[in-house]
């Protein structure tokens, strides 16, 4: 057992012995297949998102943010609006855009999107027996207006169904 420990102690200051040296020059690393983009309409996001917005909702959300009308092909400085549709799996954002690029108006609507819990819990303690089976989140944002949202549930119960519309 001592040589165990005389063993373990010698292993323990050898490895002291050979620490690693510090570099001190600072070296600049080149990323390839990056590119950032500024948030252009950054209004826009601080209006719809919220401690409850989905991470799936938000990455939409940011692609429409950050997406310049004014780069696309279909641009003509003359047209006073453009709609532009972004699409996802589960979701889809159709946003219109003045001649500026900034957003006058975006529909959003996602399926089965995981709703805040204290929302589940109400469900829950208010339809005793239901189940949801389908949920689907809608916001509508209108630049001079602000910003509607809400979730339309579908409740289950034996064979009878049942919607919800809830709102945040």
């Amino acid at each position: 057992m001592k040589k165990l420990i005389v063993g373990i102690m010698f292993l323990g200051l050898a490895s002291l012995g050979f620490s690693q040296e510090i570099d001190e020059e600072v070296k600049e690393v080149g990323l390839t297949g990056v590119t950032v983009s500024p948030i252009i309409n950054s209004t826009y996001l601080d209006e719809v998102r919220d401690e409850f917005t989905p991470d799936r909702v938000q990455v939409l959300e940011e692609e429409v943010a950050r997406y310049d009308v004014r780069k696309s092909d279909f641009y003509d400085g003359g047209v006073h609006s453009y709609v532009v549709r972004f699409i996802d799996k589960k979701g889809r954002i159709v946003a219109t855009f003045d001649h500026e690029g900034n957003i006058l108006y975006a529909f959003e609507y996602y399926k089965n999107v995981r709703m805040p819990s204290k929302m589940m819990s109400d469900i829950y303690r208010n339809h005793s027996g239901w189940m949801p089976y389908e949920t689907r989140y809608i916001v509508n944002y209108a630049k001079r207006k602000g910003v509607k949202k809400f979730y339309k549930v579908s409740l289950a119960k034996n064979d009878i169904r049942k919607k919800l519309k809830l709102s945040l």
